[in-house]
């Protein structure tokens, strides 16, 4: 007698982050929060301030990771990178960073 297999499929229960693409159980949690990834970070700032709850959905849903990163992330690096004393070609950076040296 031939037996058949049931597959069963689970929807994945981990959240992909909108900034670095890395699925996690939690986006909140240590693992993203202290990844690298700009949006990590900054959730854990905010969690640090304990003034609003962080949800790992809310994180997942965000949209604005270019937004975030043009108007702060960026400037940021150019700053740091300024104090380091070095400075890339232009072309090697994205348009509108670093224009303004």
């Amino acid at each position: 007698m031939k037996r058949t297999a049931t597959i069963h499929r689970f929807e994945d229960p981990r959240h992909r982050c909108p900034n670095c693409a890395r699925r996690f159980y939690d986006l909140t949690s240590p693992e993203h929060t202290e990844s690298g990834c700009f949006l990590g970070m900054l959730v854990g700032v905010i969690q640090d301030r304990e003034i609003v709850p962080v949800t790992s959905a809310g994180v997942a849903a965000f949209e604005e990771v270019d937004v975030l990163w043009d108007s702060w992330g960026g400037p940021a690096a150019d700053e740091l990178e300024g104090a380091l004393g070095a400075t890339a070609a232009p072309a090697c950076r994205p348009a509108g960073h670093g224009a303004e040296r």
